[in-house]
């Protein structure tokens, strides 16, 4: 989806570069609508910090009209961390993961599909006697 104005979209390019035999991270951040570089940077990782201090610096490049990204982003942190079902981690929140509920959720998996199977096969069973 096309943004419909300028700022109120960024999109983060990450790219891995050789800059006279060293390998860096170019990490650039652009605006959705106009594709202008809004702020770019090459730092020597590409962890969570450095992304953080990309998108930062950016905002301070661009503050008035990135409230609303500000408020954007604080919302996907949010459903990211909360909500959704990261599946390198077995389908479970990384919250959940972070609290060390992993264990508690799994078994509880593991009871409901049980108890499930249970259900199928009495249904099943109770076909066959019927028949």
């Amino acid at each position: 989806m096309q943004p419909d104005g300028p700022h109120k979209h960024w999109h983060l390019d990450i790219s891995y570069v050789n800059l006279g035999g060293t390998f860096y991270f170019l990490i650039t951040v652009l605006d959705g609508s106009s594709r202008y570089i809004v702020h770019t940077e090459i730092r020597e990782t590409m962890k969570e910090f450095d992304t953080e201090v990309v998108v930062q610096r950016a905002l301070e490049k661009y503050p008035g009209p990135l409230e609303e990204a500000s408020r954007w982003v604080a919302s996907y942190v949010e459903t990211y961390n909360h909500v959704r079902l990261h599946s390198a981690l077995g389908y479970i929140t990384p919250a959940d993961k972070l609290n060390g509920l992993e264990t508690v959720i799994f078994a509880e998996r593991d009871r409901k599909l049980e108890e499930a199977r249970r259900r199928r096969q009495q249904a099943h069973q109770a076909t066959r006697e019927v028949a």
